[in-house]
């Protein structure tokens, strides 16, 4: 368990330093940050994250089934499995 936890924390880390510039944050001062802090950075830079998949993906047409795809499909999966 403790195992999983410092592997989650390592990839956060990871995320940390090499997603914003100049942090210049030691494997050492990550370790002896407080937790709301390094939550806050960590949520901060999954917002920026999303937002800039959203704005590369935003002329990109979405993908729709013609009706007659969605009528094989349920055909094919009546349970929607």
């Amino acid at each position: 368990m403790a195992w999983a936890i410092e592997s989650s924390l390592l990839d956060i880390y990871f995320l940390l330093v090499h997603r914003i510039e100049g942090l210049g944050l030691s494997l050492n001062d990550f370790w002896a940050m407080d937790t709301w802090t390094t939550s806050r950075l960590y949520c901060l830079e999954l917002d920026l994250i999303d937002k800039e998949e959203k704005e590369l993906n935003k002329d990109k047409p979405e993908s729709q089934n013609s009706d007659e795809v969605k009528e094989v499909y349920e055909e094919m999966f009546p349970n929607g499995d």
